[in-house]
């Protein structure tokens, strides 16, 4: 871009346009590169979005798993009190 403000600033207004175009040219096919996975989102959004739906999955399973290990703990911390007496077994 500052070839072409150059270019313009010298008065050479033909090497100026085409400066401008390229640097258009090149704006563009930045832009266009960046956008586009489906509907337009880009491909970092894309994988953050990934990334955030799979971690929640994973921290769900882990509260679960906690949850399964926390009843176990409980039910074995009942059986060990003093006061605890298994019933008789029905025949």
């Amino acid at each position: 871009m500052s070839l072409a403000n150059n270019a313009y600033a010298l008065g050479d207004f033909t090497t100026a346009q085409t400066d401008y175009q390229n640097a258009l040219n090149d704006a563009n096919a930045a832009q266009s590169s960046l956008a586009t996975i489906g509907g337009g989102t880009d491909t970092a959004t894309f994988t953050s979005i990934w990334l955030e739906s799979v971690a929640i999955l994973l921290g769900g399973i882990g509260a679960i798993l906690v949850g399964f290990a926390g009843f176990k703990y409980l039910r074995g911390k009942t059986k060990a009190l003093p006061s605890f007496a298994p019933s008789a077994p029905k025949a």
